[in-house]
């Protein structure tokens, strides 16, 4: 049940980071593009290698590679774009993928990362030129991720509901069976 939830979330992700890889793309700004083919790269990655490595490290993978483009991103972006947005739910993603049994390490490192690569952005973001004006950032940036931290956001909580109803479905079915 772990890994398909993970593929879902990879599946997700390729869609998402293939519309920022446009919208950087579109930025004529070859370091830009870079940060959304960083993203990009990291859940195709995945795909490619995931039936040659551990799940644990699928995730790993494309977790780190995420959360380093969305910090990458909010650096060469305006501060009105809200790039950074986009880190804080990334913080829930680890309890969803990783085992809390056998993966505690990986929980930690992979919760850490977004809160300690936002907090290195709030704290330094003034000094950095950004490479993407705020009229841009506002226009393009911002709703964009609206959406992408929303969809972060409820994704999970979606796929949740829809197991938990088929699981549901399962034990009522099986109590059935047992009383006849």
């Amino acid at each position: 049940r772990r890994r398909k939830l993970s593929f879902a979330f990879v599946w997700l992700g390729l869609l998402f980071t293939s519309v920022w890889m446009v919208l950087t793309g579109l930025s004529g700004e070859l370091e830009v593009f870079l940060v959304g083919a960083l993203a990009f790269s990291g859940f195709a990655l995945v795909r490619v290698l995931k039936n040659q490595l551990p799940l644990v490290w699928v995730n790993t993978c494309w977790l780190t590679s995420t959360n380093v483009a969305i910090f990458l991103g909010a650096c060469v972006v305006h501060v009105d774009g809200h790039i950074d947005i986009m880190l804080v739910p990334m913080v829930g993603f680890p309890f969803a993928v990783f085992s809390i049994y056998r993966d505690r390490f990986h929980i930690a490192a992979m919760v850490a990362l977004p809160i300690i690569l936002w907090a290195t952005w709030f704290f330094w973001h003034e000094d950095w030129n950004p490479i993407i004006d705020q009229a841009t950032a506002v226009r393009f940036y911002a709703p964009m991720s609206a959406l992408t931290a929303f969809s972060i956001i409820v994704y999970p909580v979606f796929y949740f509901a829809i197991v938990s109803a088929q699981h549901s479905t399962e034990i009522k079915r099986a109590r059935q069976d047992a009383e006849q």
